[in-house]
């Protein structure tokens, strides 16, 4: 489960207090939900909390009566009271006393708060068109500009987590309005998260989140979900600015996930805990020392001075490695640092780090959180693939084939697909966010491999998805299946959290997946989730950046490139190069190889054919086709700028 530092200080303070456990032993019976496994439990209890404090987060505390109902709510509680905060005890011992005293309040209060939340969301079910207007996307720049940290990158203030489908959108925004300032914001976040201690310096990958607003100091959580998403980031911003360090970057991502995160049987473990040996960081930071016994004296210097290490260090008297990055050509180092000297610190820092990475081995390693969950491993795949097309990467692609051949073969059964694996156990009916982003990394893999068994697999999602979670009283997707019985309330939500919402991933894929095949029952599915949240989304846009990038697809024009010819001809992977390395985001590319009998997924579609014979070219704009291409320098022409 993954880990909080509240979480863990009233674990120790009240769950592992053997006064407060004989008491929750003689009077209640205690139930801890680990959040990944059960999403739904956990936003039914995390809305109630709100509704009963005003706020809500993590730890989360309900009280239940046993039929379910609500009797309290609320976060950390120490064992006794302080600082004004009621204590555990306190707080056990007068729902003690009023169960036995006036259980009939406590159950209708529980009853009122589960008919308002039933209330809410049936009031999401009454859909009424609401015209799309694109100046949403206009709104949702604004405010990301207004919270926008010019000195250090990304919004707002401390604690600062990447929150990478912000940057995505920016880089969408970017594009379509012509506005350099939303990659400006992109590229100053990026640079400043990749010099900084959120970033593993040594071992790469980035942590949770930094708990200071410079990106220095990590809580060092490393999650799945979280490198997977900037992996994207990463790889997209290459795109659209030509600049190898980003790509390099991602390369670095993925190092990190294949050599900590990567399975014997080819899938994702979810995340590697922030503690070792009972201290936070312990594994990461450093002692001066420590840096001077393990490098030769010269090279020591050199990284004691690239990376600022000082005798007593920044965290709890150590030194998090952060400041230093190689690349002295980004504009954040003009002015500011000699080139040569970045050129020798590099230099010495591509002989340092094996060593460091070395005597860092040998160090008690934080915990492995060995579930290898669905959603996150889809978010993986799909990050996996786009790296593999767009650095044309066959590594890549391989692990991401064999990680998603896991997930089909263990995870998607007879009674649909499934949300987490552990020890050989297939466990729990999957949620919304599983389908998406399983279909995002299925789409993301035929782009990447012209598979065409990527898309009918796709395909078999969607339809399973919207036979078991569409809400046929009106629009968007429960968060969870039809036959789960066990929660009060079925929720259908489109708020982004750490990762974006599956009905907004959702959204985009089904617009995908809908020019892909010429079907458009899809991109009709969209708009609906669109015009479900969209009085959500006006009232709180960037809680909904993820829904709100489903615009751009009803925005500005889609392009349809499709390529007709033999797979491995140089002629075919010369019109295929620039479907890889151009930032085209409103557009889906497809190849048919000529001696292969076409797919009846693409029945929506016409059928395209080469002409003379050669290796030709369509470019189609919301179904309507130019005249087909068959000279490589015309169809090169339209790439050569992203707009």
């Amino acid at each position: 489960m993954s880990t909080c530092h509240w979480c863990h200080v009233m674990a120790h303070e009240s769950f592992e207090d053997e006064e407060v456990a004989a008491y929750l032993n003689r009077y209640f019976i205690s139930v801890k939900v680990d959040r990944e496994e059960r999403p739904d439990v956990d936003h039914v209890y995390l809305s109630i909390c709100q509704a009963f404090t005003g706020q809500g987060g993590w730890p989360l505390t309900v009280l239940l009566t046993p039929e379910k109902l609500p009797i309290f709510a609320g976060t950390y509680f120490p064992k006794r009271r302080m600082f004004g905060r009621i204590g555990l005890m306190e707080l056990l011992e007068h729902f003690t006393r009023l169960w036995e005293t006036d259980r009939n309040r406590l159950v209708k209060s529980g009853q009122r708060m589960i008919q308002a939340m039933e209330e809410s969301q049936r009031q999401k079910s009454k859909v009424e068109y609401r015209r799309w207007d694109s100046t949403l996307l206009h709104t949702v720049y604004e405010q990301l500009a207004d919270s926008f940290d010019s000195q250090y990158g990304g919004f707002g203030d401390a604690p600062k987590f990447p929150m990478p489908h912000q940057l995505l959108f920016l880089l969408r925004y970017s594009l379509f309005e012509n506005q350099p300032m939303a990659l400006q914001m992109v590229e100053k976040t990026l640079q400043n998260m990749r010099m900084g201690g959120i970033f593993d310096q040594i071992g790469f990958g980035f942590s949770r989140y930094s708990v200071d607003a410079r990106w220095e100091i990590p809580h060092f959580e490393k999650m799945l979900y979280d490198n997977a998403l900037l992996a994207m980031v990463y790889l997209e911003t290459y795109q659209m600015t030509n600049k190898r360090c980003y790509a390099e970057v991602a390369q670095e991502i993925f190092g990190y996930m294949k050599n900590s995160l990567l399975s014997p049987e080819g899938a994702f473990y979810a995340a590697e805990d922030a503690d070792s040996e009972g201290e936070e960081g312990k594994f990461y930071s450093w002692d001066k020392e420590e840096i001077v016994s393990v490098l030769p004296e010269e090279l020591a210097q050199s990284v004691i001075e690239m990376f600022g290490i000082r005798d007593i260090g920044h965290f709890e008297g150590k030194n998090v490695l952060h400041g230093f990055w190689e690349h002295a050509d980004l504009d954040m180092f003009k002015n500011e640092r000699d080139p040569y000297q970045i050129q020798k610190w590099s230099q010495d820092w591509l002989e340092a780090r094996p060593l460091l990475l070395k005597a860092r081995s040998a160090r008690t390693r934080p915990h492995l959180d060995d579930k290898i969950l669905t959603g996150w491993n889809g978010l993986a795949i799909a990050a996996l693939a786009i790296g593999a097309r767009i650095l044309e990467d066959s590594d890549l692609l391989e692990i991401a084939i064999q990680s998603e051949a896991f997930l089909w073969g263990n995870l998607h059964l007879e009674t649909g697909l499934m949300a987490r694996y552990r020890a050989g156990e297939a466990k729990y009916r999957a949620y919304l966010t599983d389908y998406a982003t399983y279909i995002w990394a299925l789409v993301e893999l035929y782009e990447a491999s012209y598979d065409k068994r990527y898309l009918e697999k796709a395909l078999t999602l969607l339809h399973e998805v919207v036979t078991d979670y569409w809400d046929k009283s009106g629009g968007a997707f429960f968060l969870s299946a039809h036959e789960i019985q066990d929660v009060p309330v079925r929720s259908k939500i489109a708020e982004d959290g750490a990762i974006p919402s599956g009905n907004s991933v959702l959204a985009v894929q089904m617009c995908r997946v809908g020019y892909l095949t010429g079907d458009t029952q899809w991109i009709q599915l969209a708009e609906q989730c669109l015009q479900t949240f969209l009085q959500d989304a006006r009232a709180y846009p960037e809680a909904h950046i993820h829904l709100l990038s489903t615009g751009f697809w009803f925005s500005f024009p889609v392009n349809e490139f499709v390529v007709v010819g033999l797979r491995d001809h140089p002629a075919t992977q010369a019109m295929l190069e620039p479907l890889r390395h151009v930032f085209l985001p409103n557009s889906v590319t497809l190849f048919w190889d000529q001696r292969e009998e076409k797919s009846n997924i693409w029945d929506g579609l016409p059928s395209f054919t080469t002409v003379e014979g050669k290796t030709t070219g369509y470019q189609c704009s919301n179904f309507a086709c130019q005249a087909p291409v068959t000279d490589i320098a015309s169809w090169l022409s339209q790439f050569a700028s992203p707009s």
